[in-house]
C-alpha cells in the first residue's frame, strides 16, 4: 500500500512540474545589450510570463543561469540572495531586474572573464544561452521540470571606417568651408542610435597623428546623432593653410559609452590645406 501511495505521489509531483513547465514563457529581445547593468533598466531585454494554473498562491525563487558558446555556467544567480515572489493564480510577469538581478549574480569561467564580469558587467563576444527555473525556497528544488532556456548571440561591433577626407588628401583653402566628413556606419546595428564623436586634432610639425591624438586637445570635438556624414562645423574655426591635420571617429552608445572595443576610435586619417599657388604632392 506503501509502494501504491508513493507512486501515485510521485506521478502527481511529475505531471505537476511538466503542466509548470507548459506554463512559463521566457521572451528575449533579439540584440540585448552586453552590459548586464543595462538589463535592469531595459525591462524588454527579458520577459518571463508564468501562468499558474493551480488555484492558489505559489511561493519560490528565480534560478537564472547564464552558459557561454562551449556550454560553460559563467554566471548564475543565488538562491539565497534572490528574493521570495509570490506566484498568484493566473498570469503573472517578470522582468530582466528580477530574473537576474546583478546583485545576486555568482561569475564562474576564468579569472580573468570573472574579473571583467565583476568590474564592467560587459558580456564578450559569444554564443549564449539564458535558463530560468522556479525553485522551492525551502527545499532548493526546482518545481518545474525543465528550465525555460533563450539562445542569444552578442556580437563584437565592428569600427567605423573614414571614407573622407582621405588619408593624406590635400585640400585646396578655397574648399576648406565645404569640408565633409563621412565615415560608414557601426556593424552590425545595434538596437539603439549611435552617436558619431567626430574629433580633428592638428599635427604640429615633426610629429605624427597618432602622437597628436595622444598628446594634445582635438581642435574639434562635434557628437552626431545617427549620422554617417557632416560638414566642418560652423562653431570650430576652419583649417588653415599650411598645416595638417588628422581626424578620427568614436561611435558612443545610448548610455555614452564607446560601442567598440580596445580604444574604440577609428584608424585615424590625416589631411592638409594648401594654397592656390601650391603644387600638390601627388602630380
Amino acid at each position: 500500500m506503501k509502494k501504491i501511495i508513493a507512486a501515485i505521489l510521485f506521478i502527481t509531483c511529475l505531471c505537476s512540474g511538466n503542466v509548470f513547465s507548459q506554463t512559463i514563457q521566457i521572451i528575449m529581445t533579439p540584440k540585448p545589450s552586453p552590459y548586464l547593468a543595462d538589463w535592469q533598466s531595459k525591462t524588454e531585454t527579458i520577459t518571463m510570463i508564468v501562468n499558474n494554473t493551480t488555484g492558489t498562491a505559489i511561493d519560490c525563487k528565480i534560478k537564472t543561469q547564464l552558459y557561454d558558446g562551449n556550454g560553460s555556467l559563467i554566471g548564475e544567480t543565488s538562491l539565497s540572495k534572490m528574493p521570495l515572489i509570490s506566484l498568484s493564480p493566473g498570469i503573472n510577469q517578470f522582468h530582466a531586474d528580477d530574473i537576474y538581478p546583478l546583485p545576486a549574480i555568482n561569475f564562474y569561467g576564468g579569472t580573468q572573464l570573472k574579473i571583467e564580469l565583476a568590474q564592467t558587467g560587459k558580456l564578450p563576444e559569444d554564443n549564449y544561452k539564458l535558463c530560468v527555473s522556479l525553485m522551492n525556497p525551502t527545499t532548493g528544488v526546482a518545481i518545474n521540470t525543465l528550465p525555460q532556456c533563450k539562445m542569444f548571440t552578442l556580437a563584437a561591433f565592428q569600427i567605423p571606417t573614414l571614407i573622407s577626407p582621405r588619408n593624406d588628401e590635400e585640400i585646396l583653402e578655397t574648399n576648406v568651408r565645404g569640408i565633409i566628413f563621412r565615415w560608414t556606419a557601426v556593424i552590425p546595428s545595434p538596437n539603439y542610435i549611435v552617436t558619431y564623436k567626430l574629433q580633428v586634432w592638428e599635427v604640429p610639425n615633426g610629429t605624427s597623428g597618432v602622437t597628436a591624438i595622444r598628446t594634445t586637445q582635438p581642435i574639434v570635438d562635434k557628437d552626431y546623432r545617427g549620422q554617417t556624414q557632416a560638414l566642418w562645423p560652423v562653431d570650430f574655426a576652419l583649417p588653415e593653410v599650411g598645416k595638417k591635420y588628422v581626424w578620427a571617429i568614436t561611435p558612443i552608445d545610448d548610455q555614452g559609452r564607446k560601442v567598440c572595443e580596445g580604444m574604440g576610435m577609428s584608424m585615424p586619417s590625416g589631411f592638409s590645406v594648401m594654397s592656390m599657388g601650391q603644387t600638390r604632392s601627388d602630380t
